[in-house]
């Protein structure tokens, strides 16, 4: 089956463009890797699910988590037949498509943390 993170075609010239779908990208994030975000004081945080409850983290701990999921835990067999390994991280460094306002918008609408059932532990949000 093949993965649906990279949107293809074949241009009018013969080369294909590619590009990463974001949802895609973003449901990994999300289901997989544990990160979502939570409005506090009216500023959006991004967390990362931990045994304690969420750590606060930064736009780049998602980008260095997604890169290391593609390096690691991605099933290369996935991508289509025009894509190899060496395209898919020229694209994700290319491409750049992680960013803080799809991240705020994609994570509110899937998880609604209430910041009142929370408290901040140093690095941490744990429930109160």
């Amino acid at each position: 089956m093949q993965t649906n993170i990279i949107k293809y075609k074949r241009m009018i010239n013969g080369q294909m463009q590619y590009e990463f779908f974001q949802l895609e990208v973003f449901n990994i994030l999300y289901r997989e890797l544990g990160f979502t975000s939570i409005k506090i004081n009216g500023r959006n945080k991004l967390l990362e699910r931990v045994p304690e409850g969420y750590k606060f983290v930064s736009i780049h701990i998602l980008k260095d988590s997604f890169r290391e999921y593609l390096e690691n835990d991605f099933d290369l067999s996935t991508l289509p037949e025009e894509v190899n390994h060496v395209d898919l991280f020229n694209m994700f460094f290319k491409e750049k498509p992680i960013t803080r306002s799809y991240a705020n918008a994609f994570f509110h609408s899937k998880d609604k943390l209430n910041p009142n059932d929370y408290q901040i532990k140093g690095e941490f949000l744990v429930l109160k």
